[in-house]
């Protein structure tokens, strides 16, 4: 079988189809619906917070709760699209079914977290089609690993990944795909990080 686009969605369960999907007409709507919603908890929340509990409570009941989701799903979608042999591939060498399968990171963590996050770690069918549902991912992994497998990127979660995505995995390069931001000369906060940071547990 061809890696095509197509061929790589029929083996993640999805056919027909493929770009009248993405077109809503009702998408101008829901962003009026969310940014309503937005501005009413900035106009009613926020005060109502800060009211009840003082600036103190603004930061303990939004602002923490708001930095750790996003310190969360940042760390998620670094590690799903970040991995040293990922190149960037000029449009003229691009392959849409290549990127999505050998672009993407499956990345296997513990169990409670990936029930946590309703395992988007499971994450290539995502980037095949974003029609599978949560409950599907991991038999859309499994087609997908038996058909298309030796172009998937899989991992598991541990130190020396994320200490090499910390120190190693910041600027794209031609030639190396990934480089540091001190690459040419070595810059005292991510030298004592690579010093610092855990390989293992």
């Amino acid at each position: 079988m061809q890696l095509t686009r197509q061929s790589v969605r029929c083996s993640c369960g999805e056919r027909g189809r493929t770009r009248a999907r993405h077109r809503n007409p009702s998408a101008p709507a829901q962003v009026l619906v969310s940014l309503g919603a937005v501005a009413a908890f900035i106009g009613l929340g926020f005060p109502a917070i800060v009211a009840l509990s003082g600036w103190a409570g603004l930061a303990k009941f939004w602002l923490a709760p708001w930095l750790g989701y996003h310190f969360w799903m940042s760390t998620f979608t670094v590690v799903h699209h970040t991995a040293a042999h990922i190149p960037f591939k000029p449009a003229g060498e691009w392959n849409a079914a290549k990127a999505q399968l050998s672009g993407t990171v499956h990345c296997d963590y513990p169990r409670w977290v990936e029930f946590l996050c309703h395992d988007i770690n499971v994450h290539v069918p995502h980037h095949v089609s974003s029609k599978v549902p949560w409950y599907n991912l991991r038999a859309a992994t499994d087609s997908l690993r038996a058909n298309w497998g030796r172009y998937m990127t899989e991992a598991a979660w541990n130190p020396r990944m994320m200490k090499s995505i910390f120190t190693e995995l910041h600027l794209y390069d031609e030639d190396k795909n990934y480089v540091p931001f001190d690459f040419k000369k070595e810059q005292p906060f991510w030298a004592f990080q690579r010093r610092v940071l855990p390989s293992t547990m």
